[in-house]
């Protein structure tokens, strides 16, 4: 095989590639993961922004949390319903691992 035929390290293709891998289980695992993370940063955000001197936006903060658990559009009713998730209705599990880390 030629060297120039062989993808580059950067290549997209083979980085989406590499990061779709996991069984379905592992992949709706990730994807809750990622979402207590994106809740945990949204409401960091904002406590950021009162420490700063700004005053709280309660709905702010509820959207900060319906993003996540919401039953019907929440990320964890999406990767639910995408099947394969081992164990379901364990947001408030997944949320205090992340809070805690």
């Amino acid at each position: 095989m030629d060297p120039t035929d062989r993808p580059h390290p950067r290549d997209p293709a083979r980085r989406r590639h590499r990061l779709s891998g996991g069984n379905p289980g592992q992949q709706c695992a990730a994807s809750k993961v990622k979402a207590a993370g994106k809740k945990a940063a949204c409401l960091l955000f904002l406590d950021a922004k009162v420490a700063g001197g700004a005053t709280a936006d309660p709905i702010k903060v509820q959207r900060c949390e319906d993003k996540l658990s919401d039953p019907e559009q929440g990320a964890f009713a999406r990767a639910e319903a995408r099947g394969g998730c081992a164990v379901g209705g364990d947001a408030m599990t997944v949320e205090g691992t992340s809070m805690r880390s």
